[in-house]
């Protein structure tokens, strides 16, 4: 015959609970004992802990006996850079895991060092607002920088310097038929679209500037690509050397017109000097005709 399960009666119920309750006060009293002698261990306006760990005022200091502001205040005697480390059960508690923030001990560099593969991330008010990714790319307002410093909107500065010394450059050559090609790209006023105000890079008011595959058609070097869509984006600073040799090659063009003209005026100044001759010529005849006619009418008249 199969065992009855047995049910549960009042007194075992209260038996059992009577039991918890006495391990429970029992683990109190023994954690209660702990604590006492680690607060006791770590007495305040005294070095103890090995003395290493010192309270005052609410301070803590680590290799410190004066705490020089609220909070914790680490101070490293020896001859070793000093970090403050942070890790989890994730990172892992090696020196190569976590987040370090440190200072060199001879140079007083101070480093902030992300250990893992992972982005750095500055945060306000609970929002990212810049992040140095794994590759090193820094991003302002954006969580995936595609270049060296990404932002997301507008940026302002007095002005942006760039390397441009010839000493420095090799495979120099002047741009040739740049105004042909400024021709085939429009100059155009436009709205960034749902997709950019999605992406969190739209400035959000009325631009003007080209498009980027009509320049990349004619001037690849001004054109490169980012995100994973492989979106365009155009140097516009250097425009400015296409602008420039268009403007030339403009007053190439506007010389050889001017000097064509030069030389129909003169040639037209000699063609009026001719007519003027001519007509010198034609009055002169004029006249010594109706002097011949008057005297041929006198002679007339004399008959």
């Amino acid at each position: 015959m199969a065992n009855k399960r047995e049910i549960p009666t009042i007194n075992n119920i209260r038996w059992f609970r009577n039991f918890y309750l006495i391990v429970f006060a029992v683990s109190l009293w023994v954690l209660g004992d702990a604590v006492q002698a680690q607060t006791t261990s770590c007495q305040v306006g005294a070095y103890d802990c090995a003395g290493q760990l010192y309270l005052y005022n609410g301070n803590v200091g680590i290799g410190t006996a004066s705490p020089a502001l609220s909070g914790l205040h680490i101070h490293n005697v020896g001859s070793a850079n000093q970090y403050l480390k942070l890790t989890n059960i994730d990172t892992g508690a090696g020196d190569l895991d976590g987040f370090d923030i440190a200072v060199e001990r001879t140079s007083k560099r101070a480093f902030i060092i992300q250990r893992e593969t992972a982005d750095l991330i500055l945060r306000t008010s609970n929002i990212d607002r810049m992040r140095i990714d794994s590759s090193g790319n820094v991003g302002i307002g954006t969580a995936g920088p595609a270049y060296k410093l990404d932002v997301a909107g507008a940026a302002h500065a007095s002005s942006f310097p760039t390397s441009s010394d010839l000493r420095l450059k090799t495979n120099v050559a002047q741009l040739t038929g740049a105004l042909e090609k400024l021709q085939k790209i429009r100059g155009v006023a436009f709205d960034w679209n749902e997709q950019y105000v999605a992406l969190g890079r739209s400035t959000g008011h009325r631009e003007i500037g080209v498009v980027a595959q009509e320049v990349e058609a004619v001037f690849p070097e001004l054109v490169t690509h980012w995100g994973s869509e492989n979106y365009r984006a155009v140097d516009y600073g250097r425009l400015t050397a296409v602008m420039i040799e268009a403007i030339k090659e403009l007053k190439a063009k506007n010389d050889t017109l001017e000097a064509e003209n030069k030389k129909m005026k003169e040639r037209e100044t000699v063609l009026n000097e001719k007519l003027i001759a001519i007509k010198n010529e034609v009055a002169e005849v004029k006249q010594l005709f109706i002097q011949k006619q008057k005297a041929s009418l006198a002679q007339l008249e004399d008959k």
